[in-house]
């Protein structure tokens, strides 16, 4: 999510700045234009997303957004996420929000990620919270409901799948599975993914 070639945030009178990172293909619109999202059905349509840069952002939160960019595109993992939503015209918006006790949001009424840079130290996390928010809006837009461990735990597997350049064997993927449970206790299970019970 690069806004211009000489590669400067925008500034504060910018409200939105279109990405031309990762997946660009210059045929990008406003939000206004944004083809609906109800329900979770499969959308197809007009396609427009943005890249927004919160008020609230200091000039290194915008830095690490733009360098997010970077890492988003160096990456096959990431780079499909962020294309996936491009294609289903979800809008992306960096914001600082210390109220906000997640990295990020996948908001479906919206069709919106919303990333917390406060809880971000590098690009890399950027990104990959990127593919972990592009994995519930992906599933969210083939019909899955979102906000069960399973959910969660598709999630964290595609960020593996981004920091280690590989899909995790069995035993890896039953420490995320286990990893999951511990960080979202309050959540129902849903599917077993590795073996587990109901």
């Amino acid at each position: 999510p690069i806004p211009d070639s000489t590669n400067q945030p925008p500034t504060d009178s910018t409200p939105s700045a279109t990405a031309k990172g990762a997946g660009y293909n210059g045929s990008q619109t406003s939000g206004d234009e944004k083809a609906g999202a109800g329900g979770g059905a499969a959308n197809k349509g007009v396609v427009a997303s943005k890249v927004s840069f919160d008020g609230s952002l200091n000039i290194a939160d915008r830095m690490l957004g733009l360098n997010a960019g970077d890492a988003i595109a160096a990456n096959p993992v990431s780079a499909a996420s962020y294309q996936r939503l491009l294609n289903q015209g979800t809008d992306v918006r960096f914001a600082r929000d210390p109220l906000m006790g997640d990295a990020a949001i996948f908001d479906g009424s919206k069709n919106s990620v919303t990333v917390n840079l406060q809880r971000h130290s590098s690009a890399d996390d950027v990104a990959s919270t990127i593919v972990h928010e592009a994995t519930h809006q992906n599933r969210w837009f083939n019909g899955n409901s979102l906000g069960t461990q399973y959910e969660e735990y598709l999630s964290l597997r595609n960020e593996f799948l981004y920091g280690a350049g590989r899909r995790p064997t069995i035993p890896e993927r039953q420490i995320i599975w286990q990893k999951t449970q511990e960080m979202y206790p309050t959540l129902p299970q849903g599917r077993a993914p590795v073996g587990g019970s109901r």
